[in-house]
This record gives structure tokens, C-alpha cells and sequence, in this order.
């Protein structure tokens, strides 16, 4: 999910964890962006959070991958995937462009899972 917070102009985060008895609350993906709220222009400080149970390598990518890809999404993803992989299916060239995409954003996602989680496990060791 989506965390915001306010920006005072010093340096950006890269990771931040916050161990809460079992939970790990893990803050990546920093970037700075500039809002109107109340009529007023501010800057915000905006990343992803994610909570995990745990501390281990595992749990830390599951909690991640699963937080964007819930099961219903991953399976949708695969299963368009494996339509898309298919040279026999009726899709679209546009459709079986986006179902691959779709596919490596995912692949993406779960790389960028797996660094932060390496990142998560050396800090809290």
C-alpha cells in the first residue's frame, strides 16, 4: 500500500523497517510528490509499506509480492500469460502484448521484492 508522510527537504529514505513485536513494517520506494491540500501546494514524502509477520528472507517476498499481487490477480496474471504464451490462442497481437507486460511487471515486482527483502533481513541482523 501506499504510505504518505510529510517532507521537511532532507534526504530520502531508501528503506526504513519498524519492528512491532512480530511485525515488521517495512517502508521502500521513496519519491517526493508535490500535492494541493487545502488550497496549499505541499511537498509529501510517498512509498510503499508493507507489514509482515515475521523477519525471514521467505515471508518478507511473500509479503511483498502478495501485498500488489493478491491470489486473484496472480492467477490472473497467469493464467492471461499462459494464454498469451499459447501460439494457438485467438488473442489479439495488442491483447497478447499486454498480457505479456502484464506478466513481466509482475516478474519485476517479484525481483524488486526479493532486494528489498535481502535489504530488510542485513538491516535487521
Amino acid at each position: 500500500m501506499k504510505s504518505y508522510r510529510n517532507y521537511d527537504g532532507g534526504s530520502i529514505p531508501e528503506l526504513e523497517v519498524v519492528r512491532e513485536g512480530k511485525l515488521t513494517r517495512i517502508y521502500f520506494d521513496f519519491d517526493v510528490e508535490i500535492r494541493e491540500i487545502d488550497e496549499e501546494v505541499v511537498e509529501m514524502l510517498v512509498c510503499e509499506n508493507v507489514d509482515v509477520i515475521g523477519v525471514d528472507y521467505a515471508a518478507i517476498v511473500n509479503g511483498i509480492v502478495t501485498e500488489k499481487y493478491p491470489s486473484d490477480k496472480y492467477e490472473a496474471v497467469m493464467a492471461n500469460y499462459a494464454e498469451a504464451s499459447d501460439p494457438n490462442s485467438e488473442l489479439t497481437p495488442e491483447k497478447r502484448a499486454e498480457y505479456l507486460q502484464e506478466y513481466s511487471d509482475f516478474q519485476a515486482w517479484r525481483k524488486k521484492a526479493k532486494t528489498v527483502a535481502l535489504d530488510v533481513v542485513a538491516e535487521i541482523e
